[in-house]
């Protein structure tokens, strides 16, 4: 591949990564919500945190194991822990305005 091309290609890969990661995290996150509005367990830190830290961890053995996916993989990994905090901040605000405890 020239250098020119991986130049160009290099920052969609990234970008490419960050986008599946947090389609990964949504995607464990509703998994949750499904799950604890029709099972009745809300622990979603003994099943949504697991699960975010196998994807970056697997992301970042990807990255390393493979340089062609390294940034892919780094992409990946940070879009799955981005979905952390902010699925957390969006608890917090729907919490806060149904005065749940």
């Amino acid at each position: 591949m020239s250098d020119q091309l991986k130049n160009e290609t290099e920052p969609r890969t990234l970008r490419a990564g960050v986008l599946w990661g947090l389609a990964a995290g949504a995607l464990i996150w509703a998994l949750f919500f499904l799950q604890a509005t029709t099972v009745d367990l809300y622990s979603w830190e003994t099943t949504v945190v697991p699960a975010l830290t196998l994807i970056a961890l697997a992301a970042g053995a990807l990255a390393v194991a493979r340089p062609a996916l390294r940034r892919f993989g780094a992409g990946l990994a940070l879009g799955a822990l981005a979905v952390l905090p902010l699925a957390l901040a969006a608890i917090l605000v729907l919490f806060s305005v149904l005065n749940l405890e």
